[in-house]
C-alpha cells in the first residue's frame, strides 16, 4: 500500500498568533501513558505530552472552520474517505523538552472509532528545537512529515505515527 499523507503550508504567521493568545482552550494538563511490554513484562512509557482541547465556540469558529476545509480539500484530492462531519473538538498537544508520542495509530475502538483523518500543524518554527517532528511508518520505512512553519499536514488514522522526543 503507497504511504498517503497530504500536506500544504496552510496557515500564517498572524494565524499561528491567533491561535497561541485568542482560542478558547480546556485547562492544560499533562499525559504520561503507560503500557506493559509484552516481551518484557516491563511498563513502558508511550507518550508524555502537554494536552488541551480547542473548545467549539465563536471565537474558536475560523480555525474549526479552517481545518475542515482542509480535510475535505484533502480527503477530495487524495482519501475520498466518506466523511461525517467537522470537528467537534481539536486537540492542542505542546511538547517541551524530552516529550514524546511513540508509535501509534488513532483509529480502532473506544475514543477513536469514528477518526479516519489526522490534521497536524505545524505552529513552531523548527529552528526553535531539535528532535520532534512527526514521522510516519509503513512497511519498516520511516517519513518524516514537513517541519515548515505553518504547514498541515493531513493523514489516515490508520497509519501509524509518532513524535520521537524532542
Amino acid at each position: 500500500m503507497e504511504l498517503k499523507t497530504w500536506s500544504a503550508l496552510a496557515f500564517t504567521e498572524e494565524e499561528i498568533e491567533l491561535i497561541f493568545t485568542k482560542m478558547e482552550y480546556t485547562k492544560i494538563r499533562q499525559v504520561c501513558n503507560e503500557i506493559e511490554d509484552e516481551a518484557s513484562g516491563q511498563r513502558q512509557i508511550k507518550r508524555d505530552v502537554y494536552v488541551r482541547w480547542l473548545l467549539d465556540t465563536e471565537t474558536n469558529k475560523w480555525l474549526f472552520d479552517k481545518i475542515w476545509d482542509l480535510v475535505q480539500l484533502s480527503n477530495t484530492s487524495l482519501f475520498n474517505y466518506s466523511l461525517a462531519g467537522p470537528p467537534k473538538e481539536i486537540q492542542f498537544s505542546h511538547y517541551l523538552k524530552n516529550h514524546f508520542h511513540d508509535w501509534h495509530t488513532d483509529a480502532g475502538e473506544g475514543l477513536h472509532k469514528k477518526r479516519v483523518l489526522n490534521v497536524v500543524v505545524q505552529l513552531s518554527d523548527p529552528n526553535d528545537y531539535s528532535g520532534g517532528g512527526l514521522e510516519f511508518r509503513q512497511n519498516e520505512v520511516v517519513t518524516i512529515a514537513p517541519k515548515t512553519k505553518g504547514s498541515a499536514i493531513i493523514f489516515p488514522a490508520q497509519l501509524e505515527h509518532q513524535v520521537p522526543p524532542l
